[in-house]
């Protein structure tokens, strides 16, 4: 949660002026810096440092080189696939009843209280996600034939493992995610005849293929850190890097449903524009600052980009 995230009196501690001159600003964090936006930041005039600059966020040095200095991404993909709001609800769904209160977050904190209590295999927890095949379908439209989408019965983990991202530019999955120190995954649908649990671990998504420029995941603490072992980005996060992503968009903390579809969309429409990755998710964040609902930084700082702006 942002106060939770927040350390107190941040809001009155203005960020080093040696920035000042340097428009792009790539950090490394560490601990428990891991968790924080460095886009709420305040400047020496009370200004969000995402108002004047672009923030992205690398693994190591080692890593924030070699992506500098890669080569160009190979041609013929796809150029997005977006996967999302899937069912939790089969036997609501295939009647065609309202599959429970819709989620206004992104977030598996009702499931994980059940697992922790013996509720494994109940799914009675997750709330479906509207917003998600709304913002998914608004991002596919800016792709035109370049696009294909997996929503609702066809958001299955079998389909991710058959090769549903493979050979893609951008892949975009917007569900409900969870983290526990020693469980990370994305809830996905689960038909009757499943050979999968429908949840996407971290482990399985490290084996995956994927030659992707960039990967989003629409969902709640995807960029989470381990603050005790001091990872400076989240396992999700490595686990997209070993599958083959070059960059990834993930969040730090339970995110809005509908504000996120509004930045999700707004960041690829500028993406389709031609700006690079670093520079559309800034204008998106500015995007949001600027409307009244959405302004404040829990709205729109979760989302931060990993890798190569």
């Amino acid at each position: 949660h942002w106060r939770t995230l927040r350390p107190p009196g941040l809001e009155r501690r203005p960020v080093v002026h040696g920035i000042a001159a340097h428009p792009r600003v790539i950090v490394l964090p560490h601990g428990a810096l891991a968790m924080l936006p460095f886009e709420v930041l305040l400047d020496g005039n009370g200004h969000f440092l995402v108002e004047s600059h672009e923030v992205s966020y690398a693994q190591s040095a080692t890593l924030a080189l070699e992506d500098a200095r890669a080569k160009p991404a190979p041609a013929g993909r796809r150029a997005f696939v977006g996967l999302g709001d899937p069912v939790y609800d089969w036997a609501a769904f295939k009647a065609g009843r309202p599959e429970g209160a819709p989620a206004d977050a992104r977030g598996l904190r009702p499931y994980l209280a059940a697992r922790r209590t013996g509720g494994r295999t109940s799914r009675a927890g997750l709330e479906r996600l509207p917003a998600t095949s709304r913002e998914i379908t608004a991002i596919a439209r800016l792709f035109g034939a370049g696009a294909k989408v997996y929503l609702r019965d066809r958001a299955t983990e079998e389909n991710v493992k058959a090769g549903a991202l493979a050979n893609t530019r951008l892949v975009h999955i917007a569900s409900h995610g969870l983290f526990e120190t020693d469980y990370q995954a994305l809830a996905l649908t689960m038909r009757p005849d499943a050979t999968e649990d429908g949840f996407l671990l971290q482990s399985e998504i490290a084996e995956l293929t994927l030659d992707a420029d960039l990967v989003v995941l629409s969902a709640c603490e995807t960029g989470r850190a381990h603050e005790v072992l001091a990872e400076p980005v989240s396992g999700l996060a490595l686990a997209l890097r070993t599958a083959g992503a070059r960059r990834m968009v993930v969040s730090l903390w339970s995110v809005d449903d509908d504000a996120t579809s509004e930045l999700m969309t707004t960041f690829y429409a500028a993406v389709v524009n031609g700006k690079p990755f670093g520079e559309a998710l800034t204008e998106a964040k500015r995007h949001l600052a600027g409307m009244r609902q959405w302004r404040h930084p829990y709205f729109w700082a979760p989302f931060v980009l990993v890798g190569n702006p």
